[in-house]
């Protein structure tokens, strides 16, 4: 009885997926346009590449941009780069494609004007779970693809309601009825996933419940624009650089679309997604590798702000943090001790600094490190690197160095993150705990 059930259970979802597969290639072979069914939803592939999502009895929920879409950027030799619009291939043409859990089509691009370059495009829904997967890479060509551009940008009007869900930091949930714009007058609109952004995932919800969830799988060349225009719109952009030159390898990412799913269902289904791929470390796991870790999330974090009152004030100001970390021992609390960033303006950096960096770290910094580690405390810091230059005064270069002294080690280190000065304006902070 059991072999029977099993190999029904076997011809049902065969005959479920035939027919799937006939009702996907009947309406993708109708018009232009690809349609991807999926469980609650339907997502259009148009024939200008731009994608919309439909929900029966709702409409359309979803859509990227009609007035940024995909496009690309070209190099031929020396020649000046050029910008084309994916769209504006003379060939396309399309095969059915089964990825795993997935199913949809790999889309052949070519024929555009004044270049022989040729690009794929996979487009493939895992319908079970509402889950679009979409991928570009350049197949053939002389011509080099340099840059994919608004592949793809995701956007919503303030009156639809909900937030946009930015991994800033320790991340951002930017409501559609904030009055401040982002990014500010003065700021980036994009940044690389690794860099401005912590993690390969942003978001999307609505006042009516509806939600949306990118995870970038390729996420080390991905440059992420992110916007919010009060009272207009809010919208995240996904764009691929050139990785050496060229796009040396396939861009991916999963789309994840659901009713209800909120910002922590998001950040479960990118654990989940990572856990799958092999990436997942759990906090246990950590901890048995480095101990200290369970030290530090039992702790509570200091920071200390007060560096800013004048360079003669700086030694005042070390003691004051110290006092401050005694008073919270003695309350009963453990202590991480954030390592102090550096002050806009340098008013204390002329004290700390004063001499060159020599072997062993700056002392007035070396020391105040030990001073807390005395009150068995872990010191946290920030190591950022940047682009330096090679005529930068050893103060200048502070951002990009220093010391580091583990917790029970006899001497005291100097750790450089300092790089030659490149066309790159990427910088890349990691967090250490000693």
């Amino acid at each position: 009885m059991r072999v029977t059930t099993t190999f029904l259970a076997f011809v049902i979802g065969n005959l479920l997926t035939m027919c799937l597969w006939a009702k996907v290639n009947d309406e993708a072979n109708s018009d232009d346009r690809l349609d991807l069914p999926g469980k609650h939803i339907n997502v259009q592939v148009n024939d200008n590449l731009t994608l919309a999502v439909q929900k029966p009895g709702t409409g359309e929920i979803w859509r990227s941009s009609n007035t940024h879409i995909p496009d690309m950027v070209v190099r031929a030799g020396d020649a000046e780069s050029r910008t084309l619009t994916l769209a504006s291939a003379a060939n396309f043409s399309h095969t059915p494609l089964e990825d795993e859990k997935y199913l949809g089509y790999t889309v052949h691009l070519s024929g555009f004007e004044e270049t022989d370059v040729e690009l794929e495009l996979i487009f493939a829904i895992d319908a079970t779970a509402d889950e679009l997967l979409i991928q570009v890479s350049q197949t053939g060509g002389r011509d080099t693809v340099v840059n994919v551009g608004h592949f793809y940008r995701f956007e919503k009007t303030v009156a639809e309601g909900g937030y946009l869900v930015l991994p800033h930091g320790s991340g951002y949930l930017i409501a559609s009825d904030c009055p401040d714009q982002l990014p500010g007058p003065e700021e980036k609109k994009e940044g690389f996933i690794g860099a401005r952004w912590t993690l390969p995932m942003f978001g999307m919800t609505r006042g009516d419940g509806n939600a949306m969830c990118a995870i970038v799988e390729t996420w080390w060349d991905c440059n992420v624009e992110a916007e919010h225009l009060p009272g207009d719109r809010s919208a995240f952009d996904l764009n691929w650089p050139a990785s050496l030159g060229k796009l040396s390898y396939p861009r991916r990412f999963v789309l994840r679309f659901a009713e209800g799913m909120d910002y922590v269902a998001m950040a479960k289904r990118y654990r989940q997604l990572a856990k799958e791929e092999g990436l997942l470390r759990t906090l246990k796991e950590k901890m048995a590798q480095t101990p200290i870790i369970q030290e530090y999330v039992e702790n509570v974090l200091f920071r200390w702000i007060k560096w800013e009152s004048g360079d003669d004030q700086a030694s005042a100001n070390c003691r004051m943090a110290l006092d401050d970390i005694k008073k919270l021992r003695a309350l009963g609390f453990g202590v991480n001790f954030f390592y102090p960033k550096w002050a806009q303006g340098n008013h204390w950096q002329a004290y700390l600094l004063e001499e060159p960096p020599v072997p062993g770290g700056w002392k007035a910094l070396a020391k105040l490190a030990s001073d807390a580690h005395q009150l068995d405390c872990p010191v946290q810091c920030l190591l950022t690197t940047v682009p330096i230059r090679s005529t930068m005064r050893s103060t200048e270069s502070i951002a990009s160095s220093t010391i580091f002294k583990p917790k029970g080690w006899s001497s005291t280190y100097s750790i450089s993150m300092a790089i030659p000065h490149t066309t790159s304006s990427r910088k890349t902070r990691l967090p250490i705990i000693w």
